[in-house]
Parts: C-alpha cells; sequence; structure tokens
C-alpha cells in the first residue's frame, strides 16, 4: 500500500460518521482537518500530502487547492471528497518513487 492511501485511510478510520442518513453517500458527508492533510511534526502525525501548512494556504489562496468549509464558528476543514480527487489530479500519482 503506498503512504499516501495509508494516510487517507488513517484519516477514514477517525472520521465519525451520521446516523440513519437515508440517500446519502457517506463520504460526501465526511471532513478533513489541517492536521490530517499537511500533518503535525510536532505530534507525529504523517499527512496526506507532503507540504508545508503555508504552502496549503499559500495553495488555496491561488486557486491551486480547495478552499475550506466552516463547520463551526470557530472551525474549518475539507471535504474528504475533494481531498482525494486533488490527491488523483496530481500527474505522478501512483507511480514508485
Amino acid at each position: 500500500m503506498k503512504k499516501n492511501e495509508l494516510n487517507i485511510k488513517q484519516a477514514m478510520e477517525n472520521t465519525v460518521y451520521p446516523i440513519n442518513t437515508p440517500n446519502i453517500r457517506f463520504h460526501d458527508l465526511k471532513f478533513l482537518y489541517l492536521k490530517d492533510i499537511v500533518g503535525d511534526k510536532k505530534k507525529g502525525i504523517d499527512g496526506i500530502l507532503p507540504i508545508s501548512r503555508s504552502t496549503w494556504f499559500a495553495g488555496i489562496k491561488a486557486g491551486k487547492y480547495p478552499k475550506p468549509t466552516h463547520i463551526s464558528t470557530r472551525r474549518v476543514a475539507w471535504k474528504y471528497t475533494e481531498i482525494v480527487n486533488l490527491v488523483y489530479s496530481f500527474p505522478n500519482y501512483g507511480e514508485a518513487a
């Protein structure tokens, strides 16, 4: 299993699913936090993408990466499907390093 796939799988395991939501696909309701996407070196968390926080936010400002969704007044997250689509859109995705 590739490193990115493993990190996505770990992020999925930490996601809380709502109960009794008919006609809604669960992956459409999942969100990833910043630490899931770019990681946290102080806590030893590997991110899905090998970039820094500042690069991530610069990419959002430039329109290269998806904008966050406000899930409360002080908390933002990114839709799981948008991050997965971003990872698959990279030209070298799936090639061995």
